[in-house]
């Protein structure tokens, strides 16, 4: 996906510096916290070290487009300003909101090129200098915007604690290279990397130093400062990220963080949050519970408005009835079925109507957390997409009338309805009773990876790490299949989609485009021709055929489509094609160790 030219972010910038700068001090104060003192603007110790990193950014940043304006590319500087931005990023978010917009992107954005910094490192993978110099003009604007930010608004000390939390969090997305706008090179994702954790590390010395360093705080930082040195000194081992092994072991290192991280900030007497609720929490959801971004998250569907586990059984009623399509025909479980990884096994479905459906169909498996449904987003919340099928001639063909009439008149279900719900039986409450039941029965959390992730060491083989490593690193498949849901929705909320162009072929020998316009046909947008929403590769063994169109019967021959770089890689022309899709050169020992990642760590035990 692309963003806006330089023109409109240029534009931006001078609006918001003229807002910056009406603001009064007053406006701006920090909130107090609990036990530590009120910093004083641009003075304390949290704020110099935030502003530090700025303004070395800005010097590697200088040095950086001097050596492009003499037709000498300075990796170095890159790669150093790189890295103080990421020791900043954490803490400067809320404080220096306007110009971490520009310079990193939105927080929650469809569009996946970030800001400025990204916009750079684009231009540097495609070796066009003209196009660097907008965006590197744009982030010495927004690192001076930054500067001037926290100067009016300081960083507070909650924020700098919970930017700690945050950062463990985030360095195990890093070590995914599954973080939005990833860098396309290597080295630049290790240098984010070693950022985050310098940035952790000066963070945790200056709420240590505001404290005054009092003993009761002493043996908790300096758990963190020993932890995060370890995890340091993995990092200053290697000279890229592709020279990770054990990627695993390293995240649980970073849930580990972050645990550390919240027992600091309550020595502090600061309060912060986990980067959400757990699945199936180890210390009862508690700050002491280990989230990494290897950890199922909770439902993001609020069930609390009726009985949960009415709802559950009415849901697994209706999804295995065939009396709500046309005729009878099918019921969800027809297209949806257990055995096969809750999709169906076809190419595409049977139609019921004289419309062929042209895509195939979905797994349901962690279907209720992801942020948005079907190959092309129309649908924003599972409750929405199970009445859209139920709705649609094609599919189930009911209408709403003819789905109440047909409820209404059976003898169980209007008193069901009334047992799980305050309302009773109403089109919403059949979304949701369906919900509750793939919540309950279709989220199992019990594949190695799971495990691994609560806790069980020897949950992952040797061969599965090594995959572990490959998808994560070399065959960057984590970059659009995000853990922990190793599909298209980015933590820590899962509110953003991720959506991708592969440039995809009508079949696995074929190099010719498919034609189905994928999400273009629900944004208008010529650059959306071709991209679908990324699926979930959990049980990914169980839901062949493969991609949108099903054309791919093997997994091996979709890993091929990506080993070759997509449809541009087999000859089509993809104007739009994904950045990430470049050829790889897997060994046979490696491709093995990546399938057997897929098929078996990402496997369930009974889906």
């Amino acid at each position: 996906m692309t963003m806006g030219g330089g023109a409109r972010l240029t534009l931006l910038l001078l609006v918001v510096v003229a807002m910056a700068a009406c603001r009064s001090e007053g406006e701006n104060k920090p909130a107090p916290a609990r036990e530590l003192p009120e910093e004083p603007p641009a003075q304390g110790p949290i704020t110099a070290q935030a502003t530090k990193s700025i303004k070395l950014a800005t010097a590697h940043a200088t040095r950086f487009k001097q050596s492009c304006d003499q037709g000498a590319l300075s990796r170095e500087h890159y790669l150093a300003m790189r890295h103080e931005i990421a020791a900043a990023a954490p803490f400067i978010r809320r404080s220096a909101e306007m110009g971490s917009e520009v310079l990193l992107g939105p927080r929650r954005s469809l569009d996946e090129a970030g800001g400025a910094l990204a916009l750079l490192d684009a231009a540097l993978a495609a070796e066009d200098k003209a196009a660097m110099e907008a965006p590197l003009t744009q982030i010495l604007r927004a690192l001076r915007l930054i500067d001037h930010e926290l100067v009016l608004r300081p960083i507070t000390p909650k924020e700098t604690a919970q930017g700690l939390s945050d950062a463990a969090f985030w360095l195990g997305l890093g070590l995914f290279e599954a973080y939005p706008a990833v860098p396309s090179e290597p080295d630049a994702v290790l240098a984010d990397l070693r950022g985050a954790a310098a940035g952790m590390r000066r963070g945790a010395d200056a709420l240590f130093d505001l404290s005054g360093k009092r003993p009761a705080t002493k043996a908790s930082h300096a758990a963190l400062s020993e932890a995060l040195a370890s995890f340091a000194k993995v990092l200053g081992e290697v000279s890229d990220s592709h020279q990770l092994t054990d990627r695993a072991s390293l995240v649980k290192q970073t849930a580990r963080l972050g645990v550390l991280a919240r027992d600091y900030a309550v020595a502090l007497g600061v309060e912060v949050k986990l980067p959400y609720r757990p699945r199936q929490p180890l210390k009862g959801g508690g700050l002491d519970e280990p989230v990494s971004a290897l950890t199922l998250p909770a439902p993001r569907v609020d069930l609390r408005q009726g009985d949960r586990l009415q709802m559950e059984a009415l849901g697994k009623k209706l999804f295995f009835d065939r009396r709500l399509s046309q005729g009878a025909q099918r019921s969800c479980a027809d297209c949806h079925q257990p055995d096969r990884g809750y999709a169906d096994g076809l190419p595409t479905p049977r139609s019921l109507s004289a419309t062929p459906l042209r895509r195939s169909t979905p797994s349901l498996l962690y279907t209720s957390l992801h942020a948005a449904q079907l190959w092309d987003g129309l649908i924003a919340s599972a409750e929405q997409q199970a009445l859209k099928v139920i709705h649609t001639d094609a599919e189930m063909g009911l209408t709403e009338a003819a789905l109440m009439d047909l409820l209404k008149a059976d003898a169980e279900y209007p008193k069901l309805f009334a047992a799980a719900f305050e309302d009773g039986l109403t089109p919403a409450n059949v979304g949701r009773a369906l919900v509750a039941f793939e919540v309950a029965a279709l989220v199992p959390g019990t594949a190695p990876i799971d495990r691994f992730a609560r806790g069980e060491d020897d949950a992952l083989s040797p061969a599965m790490r090594r995959g572990l490593d490959l998808y994560a690193g070399v065959a960057r498949c984590g970059r659009c299949h995000v853990p922990p849901l190793f599909g298209g929705s980015r933590p820590p909320d899962f509110s953003v989609p991720v959506f991708a162009s592969l440039g995809m072929t009508k079949g696995p020998d074929s190099h010719e485009l498919d034609d189905d316009p994928g999400r273009e046909k629900v944004t208008k947008r010529a650059l959306d021709r071709g991209v679908f929403k990324t699926p979930t590769l959990r049980n990914v063994h169980l839901t062949a055929p493969y991609f949108h169109h099903g054309a791919f019967p093997t997994l091996e021959e979709a890993l091929r489509f990506y080993e070759d770089g997509g449809g541009r890689g087999r000859g089509a022309k993809v104007d739009n094609l994904d950045p990430d899709m470049r050829k790889l050169e897997l060994s046979d020992a490696a491709r093995s160790d990546l399938l057997v990642f897929l098929r078996e760590a990402l496997a369930d035990a009974a889906p």
